[in-house]
């Protein structure tokens, strides 16, 4: 018991000379630290007392308002209303009140003011307020220039003095209020602002508000394009060189069906007498020139089907021809059937979008914010440029260089780029937002200048795709469904490149680490969670996405075969077009008979009119021996007939006696030596006592 009680007292002697030791060398660390946090408040303190004028630009749902209501780009709480979006709901409603109680905790002046302004072009460029603070103003130039290699440095980096405390005149943008800040330019750069590389060589960025990744973001299979492409799709099994040898065959046939079954009697018949149809060897065929439409439909609708066009080849000829035309359209029907299926579902010869990877092959054309680059001499971007409403001075978004990174990195990678001034949709005074809804269609709107979004969804400039930040494209994909219940536009495919959105100071700011402990703060707090969830900026609550399958086929859809269906539907065209034709011209043979009818029966009043004198002598007990007036009508329109008939004749016995009296004169001037036949003398008197006889019966009569 002893030795093990001495052997317990030991133990805790040993334990709490360990306990002191540890406690005396961790005493000047301790010491140190306290020194360090205590530096630390002072220097996250210096925003206490100030106001701040932020920089920002309109990203729905991260910041919301109308830069036409803001008075000189100042924009007052009223211009956010009630929303204004979860960016400026979280610098407003938690940024701010924590850095007020860290300098009312701290003995400081709790007074700290945040003035929004939009800036003066391109308003829904993330580049915008980036661009203000680092070339520290609020002008047209400020918003758009960018670090070139003769300037590689901002303006921030010498010229920011600092933001302005609140009890000081500084106010606005331009004038005298804002000459009294120690500032040419804003404080601060909030928004939807990616950090990138390129704008950490501009500006220093806080930590990160909230982390994204790109996505792509593809039109719905179903929605139809009208395009070569489309049109071709149903086609493309077949090369085009295989396409032209089948019409060549068919053509072959049909001029055989022409020598061999009509017959060349036929054909010598319809050049030397329209009115007269000539023979056809073969009964099954029109007659006349039919008969060469009646055999083209004939070898190509045998093409198809061989009993399809119900007719039959008589000649012996014709049998041997059919044999050999049926024989190669079987064979080319089971081949067309055998390789549409594996070449739909091969992504080799049909590639679909799944993904960053399908669109990096250059099969399809994606859609991004940033310059035109197809007309810039010694351009130094790479991709291929497909046009686009873009001009070459319209700023680099991240997503553009995204591309360019991912082509300059990878040496297989190239991208069909479209490039666009910006991600909304305007009417084309390009002033009026244009919102898709039911009421709103911008595929519809001639003229509009469309965003990111649109032009994907109607198909632009043929483009297919587009990529943008994940949260953006959740946002603005389930506004759509909510105002219009259907997904025209899906998210397709895995995410990624993951970045981060922060506030951009300039580095020479001292405020910057107060917003990061603050911001700390918010986040450990799940704050920028509960956002994300308001807003459904999560995948989960995306109600139109699609996860993609690189490996899997297609699924058959109306506009995958869409050029089957335009086939079909230029034939029905056609034909509707020559029904109307021909009952056009059935109506004007109508017409012309009855206008026929109305002559004849206006022509004949007194057969109507004997018709009723002869019923009321009748009813009045009449005269036996009154005249059969509409005999006596249908007499006098027979003689009629017969004196223009005589009347003709006469016309031409005149007409014979004057060339017979030319004749005569010429015989009489003949010159010497030459003799002309002369009639004889008897016979020109008999023509010429017929012709006056002939008359004279005509006169008497």
């Amino acid at each position: 018991m002893e030795s093990s009680e001495g052997s317990c007292a030991q133990r805790k002697s040993i334990s709490t000379r360990w306990s002191l030791g540890l406690f005396l060398c961790l005493l000047p660390f301790t010491a140190r630290m306290a020194s360090a946090q205590s530096g630390l408040d002072n220097s996250v303190l210096q925003h206490c007392g100030m106001r701040f004028r932020i920089a920002t630009h309109v990203t729905p749902p991260f910041v919301m308002f109308n830069p036409g209501n803001c008075s000189e780009q100042s924009c007052s709480p009223a211009t956010f209303g009630a929303d204004g979006g979860l960016t400026y709901q979280f610098m407003n409603n938690d940024v701010l009140p924590l850095l007020k109680k860290m300098c009312k905790d701290n003995g400081k002046d709790e007074r700290v003011e945040f003035d929004w302004y939009a800036p003066y072009t391109e308003t829904t460029s993330g580049s915008s307020p980036v661009n203000m603070v680092c070339n520290q103003g609020f002008g047209s130039l400020e918003s758009s220039y960018r670090l070139t290699a003769a300037e590689p440095f901002c303006k921030s980096d010498t010229q920011y003095k600092g933001a302005a405390p609140i009890d000081s005149a500084c106010k606005g943008a331009y004038g005298t209020g804002a000459l009294a800040c120690n500032s040419t330019g804003p404080d601060i750069a909030v928004g939807a602002i990616s950090i990138t590389r390129e704008r950490l060589d501009m500006l220093s960025f806080s930590v990160p508000m909230i982390f994204v990744e790109q996505t792509v973001v593809k039109r719905d299979e179903n929605i139809f394009v009208l395009s070569l492409a489309s049109i071709m799709t149903i086609l493309a099994p077949f090369s085009m060189d295989l396409w032209i040898s089948i019409l060549a065959e068919i053509g072959l046939i049909w001029i055989a069906i022409l020598m061999v079954e009509a017959g060349y009697e036929h054909f010598h018949a319809i050049w030397a007498d329209a009115e007269h149809k000539g023979a056809l060897k073969n009964a099954h065929l029109e007659p006349g020139w039919s008969v060469f439409m009646d055999a083209w439909y004939w070898a190509a609708g045998s093409a198809f089907d061989p009993g399809g066009p119900g007719k039959a080849p008589e000649s012996i000829g014709g049998k041997v021809m059919m044999i050999g035309h049926w024989i190669f359209v079987v064979i080319i029907a089971a081949s067309y059937t055998g390789t549409i299926g594996p070449f739909l579902s091969d992504q080799s010869n049909f590639p679909i979008i799944s993904g960053m990877g399908s669109i990096a092959t250059g099969a399809f054309k994606v859609v991004v914010r940033g310059p035109q680059f197809a007309d810039l001499a010694n351009s130094t971007y790479r991709g291929k440029n497909s046009g686009g409403n873009a001009q070459s001075t319209t700023p680099r978004s991240s997503q553009f260089n995204l591309l360019q990174t991912y082509m300059e990195k990878r040496g297989g990678a190239t991208f069909d780029i479209v490039t666009t001034r910006r991600y909304d949709s305007r009417y084309p005074d390009d002033k009026t937002p244009l919102i898709y809804d039911k009421g709103s269609d911008p595929c519809l709107v001639p003229n509009a200048n469309l965003g990111v979004y649109d032009i994907v969804m109607c198909g632009q400039f043929s483009a297919d795709a587009m990529i943008t930040d994940s949260p953006l494209a959740f946002y603005e994909l389930n506004s759509r469904y909510n105002r219009t219940g259907e997904c025209k536009l899906f998210t397709i495919g895995k995410r990624f490149d993951p970045s981060s959105y922060g506030i951009g100071f300039p580095r020479t700011s001292p405020y910057r680490m107060g917003f990061d402990l603050a911001i700390q703060q918010l986040r450990g707090n799940a704050v920028v969670d509960k956002y994300k969830d308001l807003y459904q900026l999560s995948e989960s609550q995306s109600r139109c996405h699609k996860s993609g399958d690189a490996n899997g086929g297609l699924i058959m859809t109306a506009p995958l075969l869409a050029g089957l269906f335009i086939i079909t539907g230029v034939f029905a065209i056609l034909s509707c077009g020559h029904g109307i034709v021909e009952w056009l011209l059935f109506r004007r043979e109508e017409r012309m008979l009855a206008k026929q009818k109305e002559l004849e029966a206006e022509r004949t009043p007194t057969e109507v009119s004997g018709s009723e004198s002869q019923s009321s002598v009748s009813s009045d007990g009449g005269n036996e021996d009154a005249p059969d007036v509409g005999l006596i009508a249908t007499k006098i329109e027979d003689c009629f007939e017969v004196s223009m008939r005589i009347e003709g004749l006469v016309q031409k016995l005149g007409s014979k006696r004057k060339n017979l009296k030319m004749e005569a004169q010429q015989t009489i001037r003949a010159p010497s030596g030459v003799q002309y036949p002369q009639p004889s003398t008897s016979s020109l008197k008999a023509e010429i006592v017929f012709a006056d006889s002939s008359l004279g019966k005509r006169n008497g009569q």
